[in-house]
């Protein structure tokens, strides 16, 4: 066997052993498409490189099919792993995109990559709202796992717990689509610092990131949908509204880090911009701390189409 045959061999054991270690392990759940990302450059084929996350997908969902097909009907099987593969497998097709557009826009991928989880949430969304059995049925099996776990964060209270239970439902309802962004652009961030980590290039184009100015648009027009979904209770366009909107928020925000990154390492060229991106995401996920860039990113980076900051 050629040595290149056996180096593809083992990158492709590498990125899909680490990537389920991670998916398994509690802490790193949320990050575990990071090894697919990073060996995806040492694969030179783009087949070879879809391998791995198609051998972690059949390993996820060979896992819940297994631990669920002794414990629940059929219907309420499906509908429970349609809900529970929603995070995990959003993510494996988006790094397939990722990856798959290698040559096209960073922007393009990130878009396309949310698109696929976009549609799969108003699935759910719509099939949430039918109301049926199988509906009732998994809704039943989280109310208790959350009834289980709620009573160690609040006071044990029944009201108390059934409109928490609902406002979680809402929430994620309703921002699904930036909880995939989150989760999937901290992998990318990380995987690709890792990639590019010796390249002086990759700092600048950190720093020159930004969306096009027509982008705009759609962060006005999103949000005014969102002031008219309060008047028209329609489930599926609120659903749509909001997550699009505060998608489009996420973005700005990111750009609005650049514009800081951009600022910083002209006043000191020794700066570094990836440093600047770790620690303004870890001021976005610090409780109280957060509110103010939370704030400030996304203006920054939406004022930009008007006041050129980086000139």
């Amino acid at each position: 066997m050629e040595r290149r045959s056996v180096e593809s061999i083992r990158s492709i054991a590498l990125a899909a052993g680490m990537s389920f270690i991670m998916y398994r392990l509690q802490v790193t759940s949320t990050l575990f498409i990071i090894p697919l990302l990073f060996f995806a450059p040492k694969l030179e084929s783009n087949r070879l490189n879809l391998v791995p996350i198609g051998l972690v997908a059949l390993v996820l969902i060979g896992t819940q099919l297994t631990g669920l097909s002794k414990e629940l009907p059929a219907s309420t099987a499906v509908g429970f792993l349609f809900v529970n593969l929603y995070l995990p497998l959003t993510l494996l097709i988006g790094a397939a995109i990722w990856i798959g557009l290698a040559k096209h826009s960073s922007l393009r991928r990130l878009l396309i990559s949310g698109a696929a989880a976009l549609v799969w949430g108003l699935a759910l969304v719509l099939w949430f709202s039918s109301g049926s059995t199988s509906v009732v049925a998994v809704e039943q099996i989280y109310r208790a796992v959350f009834d289980a776990i709620a009573p160690s964060l609040v006071p044990n209270q029944v009201v108390q717990l059934q409109w928490l239970f609902e406002a979680v439902v809402q929430t994620l309802m309703l921002g699904f689509l930036p909880l995939f962004l989150g989760q999937f652009g901290l992998s990318l961030l990380i995987s690709e610092l890792l990639i590019h980590r010796t390249e002086h290039s990759f700092q600048k184009r950190l720093c020159r990131w930004a969306l096009p100015e027509f982008f705009v648009w759609f962060f006005l027009g999103s949000w005014s949908v969102v002031l008219a979904t309060m008047f028209l209770q329609v489930t599926l366009l609120q659903s749509l509204a909001w997550n699009i909107a505060l998608a489009i928020t996420m973005l700005y925000a990111l750009q609005g880090i650049s514009l800081v990154a951009s600022v910083m390492q002209k006043r000191n060229p020794q700066a570094s911009a990836s440093r600047v991106f770790v620690l303004a995401i870890l001021l976005l996920l610090i409780p109280g701390v957060n509110l103010i860039p939370l704030l400030a990113l996304p203006l920054a980076g939406v004022s930009e189409t008007w006041i050129k900051y980086r000139k």
